[in-house]
């Protein structure tokens, strides 16, 4: 596609059973209501956050402040894939006629049709995971600890 690798980008996944945080009360029953999902991931974010030590005390936790979506640009990317995302699903010819709208039934962020409209929702529902590869390539910046199989990282 052309992108270097400081460039935010999108990739979708989607599951047929998949239950997000604000989601995981609310299952479908699997015999009258069914329910998919699109995860947007959002890659390369410009956003940037910051681990301090909370103390001199080892025991202490550090603490972490994620800044997510503190850039706009990655609000600007994310708003859109989801905007995309939402269009494929809504008006593509392969689900227009089987997708009823959104889940659970009580939210209607399916409605929406431009970019703007989704930027609330990104921000209020946008959720992370993390990488143990990462984690390692970052643990091993910040000390002097190696892994027998970790060489190459």
């Amino acid at each position: 596609m052309g992108l270097t690798s400081s460039q935010p980008n999108i990739e979708y996944w989607n599951t047929e059973c998949y239950g997000g945080p604000k989601q995981f009360t609310d299952y479908p029953d699997g015999e009258n209501t069914h329910a998919f999902s699109i995860v947007t991931e959002l890659f390369a974010p410009k956003s940037r956050g910051s681990v301090t030590l909370k103390s001199a005390d080892p025991e202490d936790n550090p603490v972490v402040n994620h800044n997510y979506l503190s850039n706009e640009l990655d609000v600007l990317v994310l708003s859109e894939a989801c905007r995309f995302g939402n269009e494929i699903i809504t008006m593509g010819k392969g689900t227009a006629d089987i997708v009823e709208g959104s889940w659970p039934k009580t939210l209607t962020h399916h409605k929406h049709t431009k970019r703007e409209e989704w930027v609330p929702y990104v921000k209020d529902n946008a959720t992370t995971c993390k990488s143990t590869l990462i984690t390692l390539q970052l643990f091993r910046k910040l000390t002097d600890f190696r892994l027998p199989s970790s060489r190459n990282l």
